[in-house]
């Protein structure tokens, strides 16, 4: 479809009224694209949080290890392949910046979802002025103010910066489904049009098959079966449909069905292919049907996820109706309703042009895309923490709308106001909502008054690694993971919110992890109440630095920490009496976190886990310091599965226990125990392992 633009809205020489709408609409549509590109180059350092951290994360270790899939980075719900962090790699690689190199990754992969939206329109027969307004649609930024600086998994988040995790899966459902209707459009030879544009879109089409077939492998490998079960599927439920109208099975011969079956297939065997290469489940492995107690609950909470999806609804009951935000979530509605009512207009044409055996079936497609994600979003459950819908699945469902709503604007009669009045409205609206949501974006941002000094400090204390401690606020959490990208000299390793012998490993990167990779000088960032928390043996090896509003900075001399009960990445494991693993029964730590039997205790004191021991050659060295008369004291490592012993040894009086030559024949679960007698102490300091 080629369009004349100026000719389009002149009459007699002059502009028309709609040629001003149209104007208007392509102001706004340079307005959007504004605020994308801005906030893309100099907005993401000051919006972090869980899930835009972690990716820029990942980004910055692709590029260290120069692999697609780093060995040191632990996936969360995907391998990461369909989003913007390849790319980003490469930028990040390119100008040291993992911001810029992110921000530049997601406005190129911007222009390609543009470019694809566009032909797709394009094959929904609309005109310049209905793809214009569809910009419009596309292009709003709404970003969710509830989750600026936390875990942001907003449209804007993921479709048009941030960290963009859907935007390559946007990139390949618009690919597929462009491909579909172009196919279906070829089967009813609506394309006919001349030797010359068959050729030239027959080019097109088998371009377009090879990109839809490319990307929907990728998606596949990372993220699993997600964009067959929301494009694909509904495409096959859409060739029942046509079946059923059409009253014939020949349909199944439709290029459009073959074509969708294909790419089912493909995508199982991608997927098998990641869960073979890569040991990878991408997380609808784990998805479950709601059950009746959830099931109403899981509707409402659809419903309030499209809701926060277009920013129409706030977490909390506490925003002002006459506030700056108020007025923007009103507008929010506005803009939901105005969808409504064209969807509305929508249907009741389809149903009279159904009826009449008088429709382009291809129009069906939106429909059933619609409902069938709906349908399974009701089914299964994806509730958030119990309670929040993950509105970011509903973003196709959007999409799909904006066709349907500009379907029903472009058979609205040019002659009738209403078709001028919901288009201007529209645009104004999202005009206002767009400039409003950047204005909150701009000023709600991370803390760094007091972020960046403290990482400024901790750099000037000659440290490879610093450990972040924080139980008691959420807002350690966030900045604990922010840290890691907001200063790259050094590792920062979080620590789980319920032990301090674990870090986080989701959506992290896994140095340090076994103490022996550094037993040296490091850092503790934490808080007064959340130091009360810790034991005293690791507390009394940290001495205060200096403090940035509510965080304290410690240093130690050693490394305290080990968050591992065994590393096969390691050829040598220490472990101490309180690594995870160790079991003491009710015996204590004393205050250097040896554990102490006194001459009244025997029997078993200790056991220590070793998970997943890989095959090889080993030597286990116990040390510990006792009463000359411990020769009763043995130490035995046994297989976990069965018991058996596979090494034994008494103590020494070297206060040291060497036990060689430990074979292990497969990946096995192992265990240290410590016998003993009463009559004499025995103090258990560590116990290193190594591999020959």
């Amino acid at each position: 479809m080629s369009y004349n633009l100026i000719n389009q809205f002149k009459k007699d020489n002059k502009i028309t009224p709609k040629g001003i709408l149209f104007i208007f609409m392509l102001f706004v549509i340079v307005v959007q694209s504004a605020i994308i590109i801005y906030s893309n180059l100099f907005e993401l350092e000051h919006h972090l949080g869980f899930d835009a951290s972690s990716a820029y994360l990942q980004a910055v270790e692709i590029w260290r290890c120069k692999s697609l899939v780093p060995s040191t980075f632990a996936l969360t719900t995907t391998l990461g392949l369909d989003s913007p962090t390849p790319l980003a790699a490469l930028f990040y690689g390119i100008t040291g910046n993992i911001f810029l190199g992110f921000g530049i990754a997601n406005i190129i992969l911007d222009v390609v979802i543009a470019v694809i939206f566009y032909n797709l329109l394009k094959e929904f027969k609309l005109s310049a002025f209905e793809i214009a307004l569809g910009f419009i649609f596309l292009l709003c930024p709404f970003m969710t103010p509830d989750h600026f600086i936390d875990n942001n998994l907003s449209y804007f988040a993921m479709v048009l910066g941030e960290q963009g995790s859907y935007s390559v899966k946007i990139i390949t459902m618009l690919l597929l489904l462009w491909v579909v209707v172009q196919l279906e459009h070829r089967n009813n030879k609506a394309l006919q049009a001349g030797s010359e544009n068959v050729s030239h879109n027959n080019i097109k089409l088998y371009i377009s098959i090879v990109f839809a077939t490319l990307f929907s492998m990728l998606t596949a490998i990372s993220s699993g079966i997600y964009v067959a079960i929301t494009i694909l599927v509904p495409c096959v439920f859409y060739y029942v449909f046509k079946i059923i109208y059409k009253n014939s099975l020949k349909v199944l011969k439709d290029y459009g069905f073959i074509f969708t079956m294909a790419q089912l297939v493909l995508t199982f065997a991608c997927k098998a292919i990641s869960g073979h290469i890569f040991v990878f489940q991408s997380k609808e492995s784990s998805m479950v049907l709601t059950g009746i107690y959830e099931f109403w609950h899981n509707i409402g909470s659809l419903i309030m996820g499209y809701l926060q999806l277009l920013c129409g609804i706030s977490i909390e009951t506490t925003t002002s109706l006459f506030s700056f935000r108020g007025i923007i979530q009103i507008l929010s509605i506005g803009f939901i309703l105005f969808i409504l009512i064209l969807m509305v207009i929508s249907v009741k044409r389809i149903i009279k042009e159904i009826k009449q055996k008088d429709i382009d079936f291809t129009e069906i497609i939106p429909y059933t895309i619609i409902l069938v994600n709906i349908a399974i979003f009701i089914f299964s459950y994806t509730l958030y923490d119990g309670y929040f819908f993950e509105y970011r699945y509903l973003i196709i469902v959007y999409l799909m709308q904006i066709v349907i709503c500009l379907k029903a604007i472009n058979k609205l009669s040019d002659e009738h106001i209403f078709k001028a009045l919901i288009t201007f409205a529209i645009s104004f609206v999202l005009l206002c909502e767009s400039v409003g949501l950047f204005r909150l974006y701009h000023e709600k941002t991370i803390d760094s008054d007091t972020l960046v000094p403290l990482l400024e400090e901790v750099d000037t204390l000659d440290v490879p690694i610093a450990y972040v401690w924080g139980t008691t606020s959420a807002q350690m959490q966030i900045d604990a993971r922010n840290f890691r990208i907001m200063d790259l000299n050094l590792v920062y390793r979080t620590l789980t919110d319920d032990t301090y012998q674990r870090s986080n490993r989701w959506g992290d990167y896994l140095y340090y992890d076994e103490n022996s990779q550094w037993t040296g000088r490091t850092v503790l960032i934490t808080t007064l109440d959340d130091l009360t928390t810790l034991p005293e043996f690791i507390v009394n090896k940290y001495t205060f630095v200096n403090n940035y509003g509510d965080y304290l900075i410690y240093v130690s001399e050693i490394n305290p920490f080990d968050l591992t009960a065994f590393d096969n990445n390691c050829t040598k494991n220490i472990n101490f009496m309180y690594s995870e693993g160790v079991d003491i029964g009710e015996a204590e730590l004393d205050s250097n976190g040896y554990l102490v039997a006194d001459d009244t205790v025997s029997g078993n004191i200790m056991n220590m886990t070793l998970p997943g021991v890989e095959k090889g050659t080993y030597s286990v060295t116990i040390n510990y310091s006792s009463d000359d008369n411990n020769s009763d004291t043995y130490f035995e490592i046994c297989n976990l599965a069965d018991d058996s012993v596979i090494a034994k040894a008494s103590a020494s009086t070297d206060n040291e226990t060497i036990i060689n030559n430990i074979e292990v024949n497969d990946t096995s679960d192992l265990i240290i125990k410590c016998f003993k007698k009463d009559g004499y102490s025995l103090i258990l300091k560590n116990v290193h392992i190594n591999r020959k």
